[in-house]
């Protein structure tokens, strides 16, 4: 796949940064978190705020000239919770909001381990679906978490979302799930691709 390449999202391109917030918005659990933000944002503008420039130092992308392909954000654990600590919340004020929103701090930081590289969201463009770039965006991930000395990925996904197909062919594990179907859809799995 000539012509493709890999690069950190650049946070002076807003228009990177609206497209990889409305790729997360498409595959994450993220549209309830935007509705009734403090700042009245939309949720594009709302998350490429709240979710994106916090972890712009952990968000890779694939490029194919001027346009991405997919991203994902990650990094090791201790760096991802960093980042979360300086982060201001301009979400809504909603007591069952904020307790999902820990509990999915809780797997990542307080279940996972210091050895953990955290993949925090992971996408592909609609377009560029079914074409093998899932391969590129994992093995980029396995890459860099091996390189930290990291020995499990840890990721949270949707029980709706199709690509857990293509995460149990590439070989996560279930850990166990956060049942939020009193606030959320579905419920959200708690899965570890385990390094070698």
């Amino acid at each position: 796949m000539e012509n493709f390449n890999f690069t950190k999202a650049d946070l002076s391109n807003e228009k990177q940064l609206d497209q990889i917030a409305s790729l997360l918005l498409e595959t994450g659990y993220y549209e309830n978190t935007a509705q009734e933000n403090k700042l009245n944002l939309a949720p594009v503008a709302f998350h490429k705020l709240q979710t994106i420039k916090p972890y712009i130092n952990h968000t890779y992308i694939l490029m194919k000239e001027n346009e991405i392909v997919g991203f994902f954000i990650a990094g090791v654990r201790d760096e991802i919770e960093a980042a979360a600590e300086n982060i201001t919340n301009w979400r809504r004020d909603d007591s069952e909001l904020v307790k999902c929103l820990n509990k999915i701090g809780e797997f990542y930081i307080n279940e996972g381990l210091e050895t953990d590289f955290v993949l925090y969201g992971i996408a592909i463009d609609p377009k560029y679906r079914g074409q093998g770039f899932f391969k590129i965006l994992y093995q980029h991930l396995v890459n860099l978490a091996k390189a930290s000395d990291c020995k499990r990925i840890i990721f949270t996904v949707r029980d709706s979302n199709p690509a857990i197909n293509i995460y149990a062919h590439y070989g996560a594990k279930k850990l166990g799930n956060i049942d939020f179907t009193h606030y959320f859809k579905d419920k959200l799995l708690k899965y570890a691709f385990y390094l070698n």
